[in-house]
């Protein structure tokens, strides 16, 4: 079947896994993010947390991604971005536009470090929650101005500031060129028809939301409404790379919110949102998503012998609601296999996990030496 398609995370998360597991969204960022943001997080730490994840999405049959990097400093870049190529991974990189170096930082890096190997995709990253109205629409002309999307978190929380997202990106000239817009939970029927009317892409996190007391987005509503919509796995609240238990979520979820077992999405439609609707949202769709003659060799063989397939009854049903990372046979990107006989290379997890150990050592003796507390985790 096709590679799964992640259409937005946060690679360098997976050193934070577990972190502030009773916190919602902005308790959580207080405790767990923010925090890196004032201390020396280098290439080193970034590549070891990239590394990591990206082996991770493998595992679990993912064959493209998109990596919403928080861009702390330049060494941070550079590593995450080093371990995005190592990978063997096809990958869109999202760089958040801020100060210092703003937007030609980004055509830098547009230029220099993503213009190669399986790297299909740059966009300019922005967050409506902590930008003010020129900020974004510096963003949005960067974007312009780079040909590429805008990847903007929008309406993800309940306590998100009280200022109207959309219409501060409508104001910005965000819809203007192409938007993805990430989590989209808490929009009005008016909001809603008018990302779609502008033809924005949505990334959708179920697993991410769920941990956050985000909320559940009206996914049969925005479907309804023509959005484009894909899966995401959303960094470290994701606890873990698992698409099959993100496509499950997109199911339960809705039919628990609506009380009907034939809620949008069935089975069918969350299988595409996984791997051809992701594609379709990243504007991959011509190389990626789905096995067809042209595109390019992302694919995934699942072992369905195991006891979690037994009996078999119906199989797309029985992926969705019974697979586990542990069926991923194969993973092949562009033809070439990362993934072989249920197993990763010989030792590349055993190194990556001593690596991230060794980088939350470090950013955690850096934290307290500041004077900040670290994230909850023992060395």
């Amino acid at each position: 079947m096709p590679g799964f398609v992640d259409t937005h995370d946060h690679l360098w998360q997976s050193i934070i896994r577990g972190c502030a597991a009773d916190r919602d969204l902005y308790g959580w960022l207080e405790a767990c993010v923010y925090p890196l943001g004032r201390v020396p997080f280098g290439a080193q730490d970034a590549y070891a947390a990239v590394r990591l994840a990206t082996l991770g999405l493998i595992g679990t049959g993912v064959t493209t991604v998109l990596d919403w990097s928080h861009a702390f400093n330049p060494g941070f870049v550079e590593g995450n971005l080093r371990a995005l190529r190592d990978s063997g991974l096809r990958f869109v990189f999202a760089y958040w536009v801020a100060p210092p170096g703003g937007c030609s930082e980004a055509a830098r890096i547009q230029q220099d470090l993503v213009g190669e190997g399986l790297a299909a995709g740059f966009q300019v990253a922005a967050h409506p929650t902590l930008a003010n109205l020129d900020q974004l629409k510096e963003a949005a002309r960067c974007a312009g101005e780079l040909h590429v999307p805008l990847n903007v978190h929008l309406g993800e929380s309940p306590k998100d500031p009280q200022q109207k997202q959309v219409r501060a990106l409508e104001l910005s000239g965000a819809f203007d060129g192409s938007l993805l817009a990430d989590h989209a939970i808490h929009l009005t029927d008016r909001e809603v028809e008018l990302l779609a009317r502008h033809r924005v892409a949505v990334a959708h996190n179920p697993l991410s939301n769920m941990r956050l007391a985000s909320g559940i987005m009206r996914l049969p509503e925005m479907h309804g409404a023509g959005l484009r919509i894909g899966l995401g796995l959303d960094g470290g609240t994701a606890d873990g790379p698992d698409m099959f238990a993100s496509m499950k979520a997109a199911v339960g979820l809705q039919r628990a919110r609506l009380q009907s077992a034939s809620a949008y999405p069935g089975i069918a439609d969350v299988l595409r949102m996984a791997t051809l609707g992701g594609a379709e949202a990243l504007g991959l769709d011509k190389i990626t998503g789905s096995l067809t003659p042209g595109k390019r060799a992302d694919l995934i063989i699942l072992d369905t012998k195991g006891a979690n397939f037994a009996p078999r009854w119906d199989g797309p049903s029985q992926i969705v609601l019974n697979g586990q990372p542990a069926n991923v046979e194969y993973v092949f990107v562009d033809g070439r296999a990362l993934k072989a006989e249920g197993r990763l290379p010989e030792g590349q997890e055993k190194n990556a996990v001593q690596a991230v150990e060794a980088a939350a050592h470090r950013v955690r003796a850096a934290l307290s030496a500041s004077g900040v507390r670290p994230p909850a985790g023992g060395d």
